[in-house]
This record gives structure tokens, C-alpha cells and sequence, in this order.
């Protein structure tokens, strides 16, 4: 069974690159970007959040920069895959992002489940990398959006 949770504008809308994620969290937003082709998922950055007034356009001039045609926003669904609190701050969150001023209406809006991308995330950077804390606590986000992009492009066969 896919993870991929339609936002209800996409009926229309083809999955095509440029690919970006978003892990969205209350402090901190991971980004990651995928190119047309998918060949590399690439982090990007960890924005860290300040208020809506002044992430949205941010996260707008962002993407209309890299020129996206499919955002992928990880949903942090509970292990038993039901929707908590945090799903719906997510949601909330995309809506609200699409009704800003300025949002490109060419892009598709994709919800990727995101269980456990941190935890793997993280495992990747002390495992592999050996980050201090304080080094794993930004890349994290970053990282969890390049999951969460990866989980996406697997699940669609876009990942070559």
C-alpha cells in the first residue's frame, strides 16, 4: 500500500521534477531538492522557523527560485499510521502556504508518511558521519526531507 497522500488539488496535476521535500516542524523546516530525473536527492538546508507571516515567503521564493513542479511534505502519521495533532499542524500549515500571495499554482502537493525519518536520520548521522549533538540537531531536519523525497520518488518509480 503507498504512503502518498493526495492534497485534494493534485487531481489534475502530474508528478514531475524538480522535486523538493519539506519536513515540517514547529521550530525547524528540513528541505531537501531532487532535479527532473531524479537522479540525486540532495539536503539543502534546515530554514529555521520564526512566524508564518515571514516563513511563507521565504519557502515561496524558494521554490518558485528552483523552479518545483512537485512538493513533497512529509506527514508525521502515529505508528499505527492513524492522524494525531501534529498531521493536522502539517496540514494546516500546507493550506495555508498554498492561500499565501504568491503561491505558484503549477505545483503539485504531495503528503509522504515521514514515520520514523528522523530516527533514521539521525542513526545516519552518528553512525556514519559521527556529528556532536549540536551538529546532528540542524542536519536532522534536512536529512528527514531527503528521506522522505527518497520514500516518494521509490514509491512513484521516479527514483533512476
Amino acid at each position: 500500500m503507498s504512503n502518498i497522500l493526495n492534497t485534494e488539488n493534485n487531481e489534475k496535476m502530474p508528478i514531475r521534477g524538480p522535486f523538493m521535500a519539506f519536513d515540517v516542524g514547529t521550530k525547524r523546516l528540513g528541505v531537501a531538492f531532487a532535479p527532473k530525473g531524479a537522479l540525486v536527492i540532495s539536503p539543502k538546508e534546515t530554514y529555521k522557523r520564526v512566524k508564518f507571516s515571514l516563513d511563507a515567503p521565504y519557502l515561496i521564493k524558494m521554490l518558485i527560485e528552483w523552479d518545483i513542479r512537485t512538493l513533497v511534505v512529509g506527514l508525521p502519521l502515529n505508528m499505527d499510521g492513524t492522524e494525531g495533532a501534529m498531521c493536522q499542524s502539517v496540514r494546516d500549515f500546507v493550506t495555508n502556504l498554498q492561500n499565501f500571495d504568491g503561491w505558484p499554482s503549477n505545483i503539485a502537493v504531495f503528503f509522504q508518511d515521514e514515520r520514523l525519518t528522523s530516527e533514521i536520520s539521525e542513526e545516519t548521522l552518528i553512525k556514519d558521519l559521527d556529528l556532536s549533538r549540536a551538529k546532528r540537531k540542524g542536519a536532522i531536519d534536512q536529512m528527514a526531507a531527503t528521506e522522505i523525497l527518497k520514500r516518494f520518488l521509490e514509491e512513484n518509480n521516479l527514483l533512476t
